[in-house]
């Protein structure tokens, strides 16, 4: 999403209006950041991390040689 972003800014030489806008709406953005990290967390909370259920994913994604 950044790196789009950036593609943008550069096509269209809006640096400086991207920066003010940045600028302009730091706590919202820093808000969001916050509520999407929170989301994040809360779905891996069920998410067993056992060396049996990681041991099972290798094996599942083919990372595992036998």
């Amino acid at each position: 999403m950044v790196t789009r972003l950036v593609t943008i800014c550069d096509e269209h030489g809006l640096h400086l209006k991207m920066m003010e806008h940045v600028e302009r709406e730091i706590g919202f953005l820093l808000a969001s950041a916050r509520e999407i990290v929170d989301q994040r967390k809360a779905a891996r909370e069920g998410v067993s991390f056992t060396k049996e259920a990681v041991v099972a994913a290798a094996e599942k994604n083919g990372l595992l040689e036998d």
